[in-house]
């Protein structure tokens, strides 16, 4: 494989040594993969802004072992209105914890980039950023192959089972109507046309139940630990 273009979103980046990083990329052709940057750690870089979290950009890339080099950037979006506050920091977090858990590397998900680079775009003007991101976790779920089955419509009593997909009449923990119909609301809306949430913290619960289901990550688990104290 040489040399070759790729437009993709930094999800992580680590120290690989004292000098240079790696990068995990979500790309529209390639999916999650890891990505070499060169002499970045250094402050005098010319490239160390474009090998941060959540930086939207084109690369020119080479593999070589294990994963790609890296040798030329230009940005398309640093998300910069999305970098300072601590509400935004959290729902960027969990949404690279829950990218980094579900998605393989090296298979091509353009929905999920697709999805990504929407979500990011609605969370820079939604005042709803907590549906936004419930908007993105039930559409990657959908997107990967494990869809949170829901009501047609919502009457009488309902539970949640990740075994069972999701909402059913018959086994799980018992969920309020209204959580049932915020998710139904959400899944329905169209990017960036949300409204607000009755109970969030119920619903994200929901969600994590779901992820760990599909996953059984332990790394998961000590992430929503930590999470919880920020």
């Amino acid at each position: 494989m040489g040399y070759f273009y790729t437009q993709g979103i930094i999800i992580n980046t680590e120290p690989l040594n004292e000098r240079d990083k790696i990068a995990i990329f979500l790309t529209e052709d390639l999916g999650k993969i890891k990505v070499k940057f060169g002499s970045v750690r250094s402050s005098k870089s010319k490239r160390s802004g474009f090998s941060e979290d959540f930086i939207n950009e084109k690369v020119l890339l080479y593999k070589k072992q294990n994963f790609f080099i890296a040798t030329e950037v230009s940005l398309i979006d640093a998300y910069t209105g999305l970098k300072n506050s601590i509400e935004d920091y959290k729902i960027l977090t969990y949404i690279k914890e829950i990218l980094l858990t579900l998605l393989p590397y090296e298979q091509p998900e353009p929905k999920v980039f697709n999805l990504l680079s929407t979500v990011l775009d609605c969370l820079k003007i939604s005042k709803f950023k907590n549906s936004v991101t419930i908007y993105f976790c039930m559409y990657l779920f959908k997107f990967l192959g494990f869809p949170i089955l829901l009501p047609e419509v919502v009457k009488g009593d309902y539970f949640f089972s990740p075994g069972k997909g999701g909402f059913n009449k018959v086994i799980g923990a018992r969920v309020n109507s209204f959580v049932i119909e915020d998710f139904v609301k959400i899944y329905k809306s169209k990017p960036c046309e949300f409204s607000e949430i009755v109970d969030f913290n119920a619903m994200f619960d929901l969600i994590n139940s779901f992820v760990l289901f599909h996953s059984d990550s332990e790394h998961y688990k000590n992430f929503l630990k930590a999470f919880e104290r920020i």
